[in-house]
């Protein structure tokens, strides 16, 4: 029996750029390759232009069901992940049709054997399932892609009861994410919160993630800067209030990937990408150290 999964998502604009539109057709083509799941893709956007019409029109005929919600832009913003979550959340506890629901972006080309790997022992106990570290694929060569650890967490597969939905509904509208940035931290605080186990599963699936050219749609790197640091500070009044710990939104990804992983999801992968991993933190102190110094001399 195939697992029955509703996948949370949301699309920037198709006809805008031929380099995303490919990344997102990668996405939903990957999708129907999935083994052992029927899938459900919920959709919420906030007026991107064509998203409807190009997913109605790829899904014609395929497994992949679609269930799409659109929304009025949040003020002074383009989108809000609260949102996105939270309409699939209610989709999830109104329904007990679905046995996992998954959050992810629409950046990457997800693995056949994703639900055969995060989905194995679902009926023994609630859990949530992440990847780390992502495949990036660039144009710099495969060798470096696959050596380097690649920060960033671009699914959450959760295997979760109607009831620990419910709850996590609750804390997900306490949290105001607009924009761009810092979803992976609230999401990986969800174990502590909601007092369930969180797995690595890169130890034995991997994704393929595309960077896409953000450019194109009118953004810049100090723009998302921004962004990102308006949502730390909404999610550290949210950690304040739910008494978790503000590491989950001061703490970077090494302090996600510590808290992550268990000593038994570390495999092969990690122990190749682990040196990467080591230049990058030394680079980091390194900065870190250095700001300090500069700013006790200024």
């Amino acid at each position: 029996m195939k697992t029955r999964v509703l996948w949370i998502t949301s699309f920037r604009p198709f006809g805008v750029s031929g380099e995303n539109d490919e990344i997102q057709i990668k996405f939903l083509k990957s999708l129907e390759r999935v083994r052992n799941a029927e899938i459900t893709l919920h959709v919420t956007q906030f007026g991107e232009k064509n998203v409807e019409e190009t997913l109605k029109e790829f899904l014609l005929d395929k497994n992949t069901k679609l269930i799409f919600k659109e929304r009025a832009r949040p003020p002074n913003a383009k989108y809000s992940q609260t949102h996105i979550m939270g309409d699939g959340l209610s989709e999830f506890c109104e329904n007990e049709f679905y046995d996992v629901l998954v959050w992810s972006t629409c950046d990457f080309e997800a693995p056949r054997n994703l639900i055969d790997v995060c989905c194995q022992n679902k009926k023994n106990s609630e859990y949530i399932s992440c990847i780390m570290p992502q495949y990036h694929q660039t144009n710099r060569g495969h060798l470096f892609d696959s050596l380097a650890f690649n920060f960033g967490i671009d699914i959450f597969v959760l295997n979760i009861s109607t009831e620990t939905a419910q709850k996590m509904e609750q804390l997900v509208s306490r949290y105001s994410n607009v924009d761009w940035g810092c979803y992976e931290h609230f999401l990986s605080s969800m174990s502590d919160a909601l007092n369930i186990k969180m797995i690595n599963a890169a130890k034995r699936t991997n994704i393929r993630k595309y960077g896409n050219s953000y450019i194109d749609f009118g953004d810049t790197r100090s723009k998302q800067i921004v962004q990102w640091a308006a949502n730390r500070d909404r999610l550290k009044d949210y950690l304040s209030s739910e008494g978790l710990s503000h590491n989950f939104a001061d703490g970077s990804m090494y302090y996600l990937f510590w808290r992550n992983t268990r000593f038994v999801d570390l495999g092969i992968v990690h122990l190749v990408t682990f040196p990467s991993l080591m230049l990058k933190l030394a680079f980091s102190l390194f900065r870190h150290v250095y700001r300090k110094v500069i700013g006790v001399a200024g």
